[in-house]
């Protein structure tokens, strides 16, 4: 019955397309046999269904939206900006992977974003995922970052960086950073034996939620205490007894069976060995690169680390090296541009300082636009001043801040109004009269923009947490000018820099006359004794 069906009607299609083509179908040599009508109709209808395809989201048109979320396998953007493929999710068979995929790619809308906003740029989490799934974890190694100290550019890139060698090693554990606090009373002496916890100037529980859903298998710690199986009185005695350390520094750029040759000025140019590096050691129990003497390494580090038998490091401290300490020793951007525009929005400021930094950055918008004479828009320029008493004297002087400052001042054409964030009321007065004079300029600081509570909380801050109220406010000016010779600078130039280009944002260029919307004061000839290195081991 179907056959016949089927016969009747390839029979008509042929007197069809022989009346649309003027031939009789029993004209011989042009007879279009139906086999061929049939064929020639089917590969109408397969690229009409392709065709339908590629406008819906590669759906079948007899498969509605909602059916194909819960069947097909898809790549999906959480609240985060995240992307989660199927190969992501617990039991997904993850691998580890040195590009993210196509439909990351192509589905990811943080690829311009405006990682520039430090109050309000989302946290981007898959490049750091995919770096900790391309290390295979070392069980029982466990990671301590607690040298940090000086000011929050340095507090900052030193925990970062040594996270980065610990990922890089295999660590399973990591115990939860601390910060040498400054002396309240002496400014310069930056390593007082007192400590707080990251939360003294960075959001903790950002911390942990970033490393937990990116790096699941290294474990946090509050402090070594809570490490399993690890006694630090034993430890320390047993240290102690053999001349060594209870904790092992490690110095990475000589964790090796000679002692490698480089240049006192470069950064690492071996980090993609220094996880092999440090395996071998740990198999070997080779003393080179650590601290401590051969018979404490032999007796208490040959025992393979587990997790019952955990083995702790530190990164070695940068008075007790011949070159650039771990703190500028990882250059950022080997890991790619995602990574490095990323890996630094780990350490977000805390929330009251962000709320104090968004609060200034208020008030410095509407004082700007109530006097200012750029149009009314809050157009202000931001100005770093280094010359508080803890500044080193080869650093660039006040006079010659003061001079640069003010003629780009004049060539940005922001003469109304500038913030000045300096750690030195004095010094910014002195700022204010010399740009008032020269001007015209009204000079403000973050005593003048905040008011009420809000000024009487930013009072009641630490030296170097009012620094982060100055960081926010800068980060947010038109145009800023800083040092140098000062970490805090450098980290505001690079990230101002990132509102380029997003995730793409390439390496901040360091020129004579400023790059971007950013300029820093001060020598920029050699890449040592003109600080330039620290522009290669930043994190922005």
């Amino acid at each position: 019955m179907h056959k016949r069906t089927l016969n009747s009607a390839a029979r008509n299609v042929d007197k069809f397309v022989m009346s649309l083509c003027g031939v009789e179908p029993t004209v011989k040599g042009f007879v279009l046999r139906r086999r061929a009508i049939i064929g020639l109709l089917s590969l109408l209808a397969g690229i009409w269904t392709v065709r339908w395809l590629m406008l819906n989201d590669r759906r079948p048109f007899w498969m509605s939206e909602d059916t194909a979320d819960t069947q097909t396998p898809s790549t999906s953007v959480n609240s985060k900006g995240d992307v989660k493929g199927d190969s992501e999710r617990p039991g997904g068979g993850a691998q580890a992977s040195s590009q993210p995929s196509a439909a990351a790619h192509l589905q990811t809308p943080d690829y311009h974003v405006d990682l520039s906003d430090v109050l309000d740029a989302p946290y981007i989490g898959w490049p750091l995922k995919r770096v900790c799934d391309e290390v295979e974890p070392l069980e029982g190694v466990v990671w301590v970052c607690d040298k940090n100290w000086g000011g929050m550019g340095n507090i900052r890139n030193f925990i970062l960086t040594c996270l980065r060698y610990g990922i890089e090693a295999g660590a399973t554990g990591l115990v939860m950073p601390e910060i040498h606090l400054r002396d309240e009373d002496d400014i310069t002496d930056y390593v007082t034996p007192r400590k707080a916890p990251l939360g003294y100037l960075f959001d903790e529980a950002h911390f942990r939620a970033a490393m937990g859903e990116n790096c699941p298998h290294m474990t946090l710690y509050n402090s070594t205490r809570d490490v399993p199986y690890f006694d630090p009185v034993t430890t320390t005695t047993a240290a102690t007894t053999t001349g060594g350390l209870a904790i092992p520094e490690i110095d990475p750029r000589t964790l090796v069976h000679m002692p490698q040759k480089c240049d006192a000025a470069e950064p690492d140019r071996h980090v993609d060995r220094f996880g092999e590096r440090f395996r071998a050691y740990m198999l070997t129990g080779n003393t080179t690169g650590m601290t401590g003497t051969t018979t404490m390494t032999t007796t208490m580090l040959l025992q393979p680390p587990s997790r019952t038998a955990p083995l702790l490091f530190r990164m070695i401290d940068k008075d007790k090296r011949p070159a650039l300490a771990v703190i500028w020793a990882w250059p950022v951007h080997h890991d790619g541009a995602e990574f490095a525009n990323t890996f630094g929005s780990l350490l977000k400021f805390n929330p009251q300082l962000m709320r104090l930094g968004r609060r200034a950055l208020e008030g410095m918008r509407e004082f700007s636009r109530t006097i200012g004479d750029e149009g009314r828009e809050g157009k202000f320029l931001g100005v770093h001043l280094r010359s508080e008493i803890d500044a080193e004297k080869f650093w660039p002087t006040y006079a010659e801040q003061r001079d640069v400052y003010l003629r780009k001042a004049a060539e940005k054409k922001l003469t109304s109004v500038a913030y000045v964030a300096c750690g030195d009321a004095g010094q910014i007065a002195r700022f204010g009269a010399d740009a008032q004079a020269e001007l015209g300029m009204t000079v403000v600081s973050k005593a003048d923009v905040l008011a009420g509570a809000d000024l009487a909380e930013l009072e009641r801050l630490t030296w170097d947490q009012q620094a982060i109220v100055d960081f926010i406010v800068l980060s947010g000016s038109d145009y800023l000018v800083g040092n140098s010779r000062s970490s805090f600078s450098i980290f505001l130039a690079q990230r101002r820099h990132l509102q380029t280009d997003g995730l793409h944002t390439r390496q901040y260029k360091v020129r004579s006359h400023g790059f971007g919307r950013s300029f820093v004061v001060g020598p920029k000839e050699l890449y040592f004794d003109h600080w330039l290195f620290i522009w290669d081991a930043a994190w922005p």
